[in-house]
């Protein structure tokens, strides 16, 4: 299959599941959903008849994902901050019968709307797909990470620390470090952080706080690992690459304001420490500068 024939196939898939979708449940699929198909029919299609339709997508936040640059076809449509609902704006208005990856597919969305239904139904299909995760650490931190949503609505639960502690080691005991060589200063930050918002019985909404922006920050290099994309243009795999050192500052600001709050007068460790010296020293800058600013105003 060449790529011109790949890339309709994946649009016409799109187009397929959205249309079933819609015309099935009187409104437009969420993006999760439309994510977690799309992953799915590609694994089958490939597995079962041997044919690549070349998906451009990789794993991300939350879980596998299709490229949105590279489907120009599909509009994102942002409800709100946690709701995104998908729509077909191509040109396609219908499919044709007698092809074996388009029948296969419209049997798959058939099946995939029917089973996947509401809030159980999308972590149902969540978990399917992280069952072929590359990393064991993608599934233990998300173990964690849902664990750690839990707790918040669950307040009090007594025993949060003692249970997200153990989560929390196992999922770093399994974090692929070989595989990420250029993350070890950001590694050794985290788990500072973390065990010491642990050690300070830390609500479970600010322990969620701490693990989503270390999880934000390393699904940046996630994505860019060979393993963890595919068919992706190489002007996104450049734009991927021009983000790291942002995502890196960001995460950085975050672990020194976190340190910040964590040091009191019971002795910390030299990283928890060094966090917040930084921390002083980038408000000081600050200050600083709107001190100067003040004066060359008057």
């Amino acid at each position: 299959m060449g790529r011109n024939d790949r890339d309709r196939y994946v649009e016409k898939i799109a187009y397929q599941f959205i249309t079933k979708y819609s015309s099935q449940n009187n409104e437009l699929p969420y993006g999760v959903i439309f994510n977690k198909y799309m992953t799915l029919v590609h694994r089958d299609v490939r597995d079962f008849l041997g044919e690549d339709i070349g998906l451009p997508h990789c794993w991300y936040r939350w879980g596998d994902e299709v490229v949105r640059y590279d489907m120009p076809y599909v509009s994102w449509i942002h409800e709100n901050s946690g709701e995104t609902r998908v729509s077909y704006v191509g040109s396609l208005d219908h499919i044709q019968r007698n092809d074996r990856i388009l029948s296969y597919a419209g049997f798959r969305a058939d099946e995939f709307i029917g089973t996947y239904r509401g809030r159980e139904g999308m972590e149902s299909a969540i978990d399917q797909v992280y069952s072929n995760a590359p990393f064991e650490f993608q599934n233990n931190f998300r173990i964690l990470r849902e664990n750690l949503k839990i707790a918040k609505y669950r307040n009090p639960l007594s025993n949060h620390v003692s249970l997200v502690r153990g989560l929390f080691e196992e999922a770093m005991d399994s974090f692929p470090r070989d595989e990420f060589p250029g993350m070890d200063i950001e590694i050794e930050e985290f788990e500072s952080v973390f065990n010491r918002a642990l050690d300070r019985n830390l609500s479970a909404e600010k322990l969620q706080d701490i693990s989503e922006s270390f999880w934000f920050m390393f699904c940046y290099h996630l994505r860019l690992h060979p393993r963890c994309h595919e068919n992706v243009s190489r002007r996104t795999l450049e734009i991927w690459n021009e983000v790291l050192l942002d995502s890196k500052e960001d995460y950085s600001m975050d672990m020194e304001r976190y340190a910040s709050y964590l040091v009191d007068d019971v002795e910390a460790d030299k990283t928890i420490m060094d966090l917040d010296s930084r921390c002083r020293k980038r408000f000081g800058e600050i200050e600083a500068l709107l001190r100067e600013m003040h004066t060359e105003g008057e």
